[in-house]
This record gives C-alpha cells, structure tokens and sequence, in this order.
C-alpha cells in the first residue's frame, strides 16, 4: 500500500487539508489553493518506478492531465506535474458522492425517471468526450459523482483513448472494471471506439434501474462469457413500473454488437423521452434496431425480423423437418423429442428438432447471417435417448446453464444452452411429458 498523503503538506502550491480515497493505483486528497482559499481535488499516481509497466502509468496519467473538454458533465485538470519523483494532478473540487454511493443511499435502485436523467446527463458529457475524438473506456458508477442539485460529473479519463496515438494498453492487456466492460473492450481491449463507451453507459442504466449489473458471476471468467454470450433479461422483466420504452432504450445500449446501439446521445435522448415511433419497423430481436418496415432481416446485425417459421427444423442439416419421424432432408430419425427452443438473440422463435447420431453443428445449420457463430460450433451426441453436447472448437464458448462446457456435456431437460449470444431451453420431450 503506498504511504498516505499528509494533512498539511504542499503539493504543487495546494494544501492537503483532507483524504477522500485511498487506491492501489491513485490516491485523492482535497487541497486548498493558499491564495485564493478555493478547494480542489488532488490525485496522486501511486505507481513509482520500481514497479512493473511504470512507464506506461505515467504515460496515462500525464495524457488524462492534458485533457480539456470543457463540458459541465466533465471534471478537467487544472494542472498535472510531477513534485519530488511523484505525479499529482489538480482538479475542481466538488462536494459529491460517487453514482454506487448515490443509489445506496436510496435504497438500491433509482426511479425509472431519475435513472433515465441521470443517463441522459451523462450521455451529454460523453458526447462531448467523443466530439474531441476521445473513448473514455472506463464508463462506471465509480466514475461519475452526483454533486450539488443532482448534477452528474465524469471522471477519470486514465485508460481514455486518444486520437491519432497509439494506446498505452499493450495487446493483450484488459484495463478497467469487467462488469462494466463492453463484449468488444474484452475481446480487443486496445482497439475500441465510442460504441463500446455507449454499452458501459447501458450496464449503469441497468444497475440504476434494477440495482444491478446486467451481468453478476462467481468469477472473472464467468463474469466475461456473460459479457460476451448472454443477453440479460430486460430491466421491466425484473422491476415493475419501468416504462418500455426506457426499458428497450437500456437493452438497445447493452446490444453486443457495437452497430446496434446508438450513435451519439441525440439519439440516446430522443429513445429516453419519447420510445421508439410506434408503427416504423419490426424491432430486431438481437439489436433492438428498427430498420425498414417490412424488411426480412436487420441491416445492422443481419438477424432475422419476421417471425421464425413454425415448422422446426433439424439440428444436423438445419432444413425443416415438420412433425415427420425422420428429417425428410438428410434421413435422421428424431426418435425420443429432443428438441432446442431459441428464446433470445438471431435466433429467437426457432425450433429444432435434435435427430439421432453424431454430427457438427455451426452456422450453415443455425443462422448463416450470424457471424458469431463458428462454422464448426458444437459436435452433437444423440443416442439412446440421451443427448450430449461438446465444443467444436468454437471461437465463442458453448454455456449450459450459464458455465462452459471442456467436455461431452450431458443435457437435461429445462438447461439453458448458450451459443454465441442465442440461448435456447433444451427439452426432452420422453415417455410421460406431453409434446
């Protein structure tokens, strides 16, 4: 733990008369300025530069110091120098409490009306980030202070992204909080653009709706493949009295596909106050987009927008199979009703029938539009009335009941199966369970 800043001392021409936070890469205090008498905020870099990637914590201290946006939602720097071989940045200081602090004091969740504020006043203040061509990448309630008549205030741009600079975060390297994280953010944490600060903004949605992240696990890993796969149920579902159209308006920001969810906080705005124009188009079941009237597929996302066929179709060939004992298209009998029922993403309202033998499945069988399906998904077992599911070597991991399978899986009826966003209910519809 690095040593704590000292009541009384001078930093920078500023007096510490306070302590606010204590972190392990940053430390904040609130000064006094000597000649003025107003207060400031002042942050210290903790790191020092006996410790690994020293050089490139500086590099992100000193880029956030230079940022001016100069927009009211958004704190800027005074000042950021270095005082006796240690960074200090100096910032207005504003009596408030962070977003996570806010909601606790109101006992958990907010009123749908306020949360949609406070998102819209957010939204402001990141649309200003991005004008200056800047990803903030660490949009969480940690990072936005609620202060005097409510008003909302962003925060620490560290691991932002800048225009026309090569990032400070090497390939392989996640910085940030996983929660709050976007699908593409985990995936490619060093080339991510606005979107993905528009997903973070949907995830504090959800958690000042329902008084949770969207997605919760045990684990990182758990955390990540929820992230990246699963679709979390919308905020009306959970809590009564969300309107709809605030409700579609978070699941829209939660799209995993960047070019499903909004584009600037115009759009945002306009999607918060009034819902979606009722009567334009099919709302896409995978993005939320509305696209054309009476187009088959979305233009954004390529899922399709008409009700899936009610005929089912068969798991090995993907071709429709009706009620017919055996898949008229490739002959495997469908002996005991083992059946896949889609309830989310591309594929929702599909069903298919899941035949005897062992075959691959991928995305000529399930959905060719999707390209988040691998073209060798998951390898089948069904036999004997028993069905077994195995990854093919996906690039997007198989779940069963929300965790990922490494081996032959058996399945039970009622799991949930996740596959590349789509969750389906398995069912085994034998002796005793009506079809």
């Amino acid at each position: 733990m690095a040593e704590m800043m000292r009541i009384g001392k001078l930093v920078l021409g500023y007096e510490v008369v306070d302590l606010i936070a204590e972190g392990g890469q940053a430390s904040v205090a609130k000064g006094r300025d000597l000649e003025t008498g107003r207060f400031v905020a002042i942050k210290r870099l903790n790191a020092t530069p006996a410790q690994g990637r020293y050089g490139q914590a500086v590099a992100r201290f000193r880029r956030a110091g230079q940022l001016r946006i100069d927009h009211p939602a958004v704190v800027d720097p005074i000042a950021c120098c270095e005082e006796d071989g240690r960074w200090y940045m100096i910032m207005p200081f504003i009596d408030s409490v962070d977003l996570e602090q806010y909601v606790a004091r109101h006992g958990g969740r907010l009123p749908p009306e306020e949360a949609a504020r406070i998102v819209a006043d957010t939204a402001d203040g990141l649309q200003a980030i991005h004008n200056h061509g800047v990803v903030h990448r660490d949009v969480k309630p940690g990072n936005l202070l609620v202060g005097p008549q409510c008003k909302v205030h962003i925060i620490d741009l560290g691991i932002c992204r800048l225009p026309g600079q090569a990032t400070t975060t090497g390939k392989d390297e996640l910085l940030g909080t996983f929660m709050w994280m976007s699908p593409e953010q985990i995936r490619q944490p060093d080339k991510v653009g606005f979107a993905s600060d528009w997903y973070s903004l949907g995830t504090v949605f959800y958690f000042l709706l329902t008084g949770n992240p969207p997605v919760q696990g045990a684990n990182t890993e758990s955390i990540v493949l929820g992230i990246c796969q699963q679709t979390p149920p919308p905020p009306a579902t959970l809590v009564s009295g969300i309107p709809p159209h605030l409700s579609a308006a978070c699941m829209t920001l939660l799209a995993k596909r960047p070019a499903g969810r909004y584009e600037d906080a115009d759009a945002l705005r306009r999607a918060l106050q009034t819902g979606t124009p009722g009567g334009a188009a099919i709302p896409c079941p995978a993005c939320n987009f509305g696209g054309a009237k009476g187009a088959s597929f979305c233009s954004r996302c390529g899922a399709a927008l008409q009700p899936a066929p009610s005929s089912p179709r068969c798991l090995a060939c993907g071709l429709q199979a009706g009620s017919n004992a055996a898949c008229p298209s490739c002959g495997r009998p469908f002996g005991h009703g083992h059946r896949l029922e889609f309830t989310q993403g591309p594929l929702r309202g599909k069903v298919f029938h899941v035949p005897q033998g062992v075959y691959v499945v991928g995305r000529k069988q399930l959905c060719e539009r999707d390209q988040h399906i691998s073209r060798r998904h998951l390898r089948v077992a069904c036999r004997d009335g028993a069905c077994t599911l195995e990854d093919a070597g996906s690039r997007n991991q198989i779940l069963v009941d929300g965790h990922p399978i490494r081996r032959p899986t058996s399945l039970t009826h009622g799991q949930t199966i996740c596959i590349a966003g789509n969750s389906a209910i398995y069912r085994s519809y034998t002796k005793g369970i009506t079809r």
